[in-house]
């Protein structure tokens, strides 16, 4: 027995050392074949970017050993050599179309020239989509800047999508509208001026007969039948992290940030070609190619270690004119490697840049000019937001009342002293974890139906295209204000003073998936609701809800990640971690809609209703009595 132990150590070695030499090679092939980044980028900016996704990439393969070494499972010697040369030789198979079921009915060009706008799945049916022009009004969560170049022809966008959605899709009228009521959502972290802007496009511009407005994760814990929860909620270019609390969304606990289930699509897609995918002619920028992608990761993407294997798939290409291909490739690690990009984000920095929006459009206040002044230091839109900055606790040893600055410009370091702070040093367990802040940017609303409500949801606007022919000059000049500084006063106290050193560089650094989970429990308050959100996170949205085994592997790295808020205090150690699941079955993508049409019929939100009248009275000043969360 000690001899077969022995030998199986060996040939354990061996394959490892095959495997790290595959590595390279599997990197070599793809230096030579890549083309660099954007054509805007440095050539020594792409190739630091290249340089650092294969130093990740070995590292991940690393890990992958080191997990299969730890489950006794032996890595499959030759795996990626396997691969390359079967990839390489692929030639497709062309199948007639009448021997293809799923053939795609595409929009012709003499149909086409008949309409001057396409929506949603239209748009990846046109056969010359080169003579439109293809924008989402949401990217990450925010008001697409890079598309667009006014807030009022986003906006018109936004209104033409719900319109065609609620006329074609759920079949009412225009005109009947003022009959229905529309549930809005908003993100946890919102900005008042976005808030106020849909409003007007729902009460004046489509005429509801009255709004009401809710965060998204308090009607997904009302979706899901549950009052309390850590509401994860991983979409298609955002994540949103928030701990609920019998229908309250914590402040301190909200979490928003840029990456979701379109970034594991692009890492797969830079696998794949690093694996000779047989479709060479791969771009992700022509919609049905992303679409194929974007199905390769839905169906074959996975966390479970016993499907990382040499195996054979399968593909049809279907493109406007063309018959219809049919392609077989071989995987190894690719679809496991794919989702861990979430949890080292500089994989998703490395295909993805964030949009200034600090300096466009997307940066405005509140149209009220009795609203209280917003101060723009450049966290509402930056790559990771908070409930607070993220800042560093200073400790004033000395007695007496702290010193507060007297002047903060803007973009630098601002001692802030907050009265929450001021507390016994005994009870300041939870003051010294890392904390963070700042308002709020904005939503993906979307429509759906709940008897004779209305409910919008924030998973469909940002995932829905618009094709539109002509492109209508912008006449706004809308600037950004400049950012100030806000400092709480300080009473005096006669003992020890944590204050908050502002770290202005956190909020544009993308924090791990995991990380930001226990960064967000960690503010839930005493140790007991923090046990209390461990053992009741709910993963939902449509970015990695579909991966096998994704529930195991997050709560194998929160048990990890928890430790870095316990401050090496071992009473503090979380013992228990529950992921769960998404009630009767029910698609997690669709949480949002359920809990709007649930809070749409309570008996309270009767008292929650805005009507037209009343805005036009009143304005965005309703928002402070009609809502149930902190305006």
């Amino acid at each position: 027995e000690k001899s077969d132990d022995k030998d199986q150590d060996q040939d354990t070695g061996n394959a490892e050392a095959e495997s790290k030499k595959e590595n390279g090679e599997r990197d070599k092939k793809d230096k030579k074949g890549k083309v660099g980044g954007k054509d805007d980028i440095k050539v020594d900016e792409a190739n630091d970017k290249e340089n650092r996704v294969v130093e990740l990439i070995d590292f991940l393969a690393e890990e992958l050993r080191r997990s299969q070494r730890e489950t006794k499972r032996k890595p499959v010697p030759n795996a990626i050599s396997q691969v390359l040369a079967y990839n390489k030789s692929v030639l497709p198979e062309h199948i007639n179309e009448h021997n293809d079921p799923y053939r795609v009915e595409w929009i012709d060009e003499a149909h086409s020239k008949e309409r001057d706008v396409f929506y949603g799945e239209e748009v990846a049916r046109l056969v010359n989509p080169d003579e439109f022009q293809v924008r989402m009004p949401f990217y990450r969560g925010v008001f697409n800047v890079e598309d667009y170049t006014s807030i009022e022809e986003c906006l018109g966008d936004i209104q033409s999508i719900w319109e065609y959605a609620i006329e074609q899709v759920m079949g009412i009228p225009r005109s009947k509208l003022k009959e229905y009521y529309a549930m809005l959502v908003v993100p946890d972290i919102y900005m008042k001026g976005h808030v106020e802007a849909l409003l007007r496009v729902l009460l004046n511009y489509m005429e509801f007969g009255a709004v009401a407005v809710h965060q998204s994760s308090v009607l997904v814990t009302f979706g899901a039948g549950v009052s309390s929860a850590c509401v994860v909620d991983v979409g298609a270019q955002k994540t949103a992290i928030a701990c609920v609390d019998d229908g309250y969304c914590l402040p301190d606990t909200r979490v928003n940030v840029k990456y979701g289930g379109d970034d594991i699509t692009y890492f797969l897609n830079d696998l794949f070609v690093r694996s000779l995918f047989p479709y060479s002619e791969l771009d992700l920028n022509k919609t049905y190619d992303w679409n194929l992608i974007n199905l390769l990761k839905e169906k074959h993407v996975t966390l479970n270690l016993s499907d990382v294997s040499v195996r054979v798939y399968d593909f049809f290409m279907r493109k406007p004119n063309q018959p219809t291909l049919k392609y077989m490739f071989k995987v190894y690690d690719e679809p496991y490697f794919a989702p861990w990009c979430l949890f080292y984000p500089e994989l998703v920095s490395a295909f993805s840049d964030l949009p200034d929006w600090n300096n466009s459009f997307a940066c405005f206040p509140s149209w009220h000019v009795f609203d209280e002044q917003p101060s723009y230091s450049g966290e509402y839109l930056a790559a990771c937001q908070f409930g607070k900055l993220p800042s560093v606790e200073v400790i004033d040893t000395s007695l007496g009342p702290a010193v507060v600055p007297t002047a903060a410009q803007p973009n630098e370091n601002v001692d802030i002293v907050d009265v929450d702070m001021l507390k016994h040093p005994k009870n300041s367990t939870a003051l010294k974890k890392d904390t963070s802040a700042a308002p709020t940017p904005p939503l993906d609303p979307v429509l759906a139906a709940a008897d004779s409500s209305l409910v919008s949801a924030p998973t469909s606007v940002p995932d829905t295209p618009l094709a539109i022919k002509p492109t209508l000059p912008s006449n706004a000049n809308t600037t950004a204000p400049q950012s100030t500084a806000v400092l709480n006063p300080t009473p005096p106290v006669d003992f020890p003073v944590y204050t908050r050193v502002y770290d202005h560089a956190a909020v544009n650094t993308l924090m791990p998936l995991d990380e930001a989970i226990a960064h967000s429990i960690a503010h839930a308050g005493t140790f007991d609701k923090i046990k209390k959100y461990y053992s009741s996170i709910l993963l939902v949205g449509g970015g990695i809800s579909h991966i096998p085994f994704i529930s195991d592997f997050l709560q194998y790295r929160l048990y990890s990640a928890s430790r870095k808020y316990s401050d090496g205090n071992d009473a503090e150690t979380v013992e228990k971690i529950e992921m769960l699941p998404s009630p009767r079955d029910l698609d997690p993508k669709a949480l949002a809609w359920k809990g709007g049409a649930v809070f749409s019929r309570l008996d309270i939100t009767s008292e929650l209703w805005i009507t037209r009248e009343e805005w036009d009275h009143v304005g965005v000043r309703l928002l402070r009595d009609r809502t149930l969360f902190q305006w």
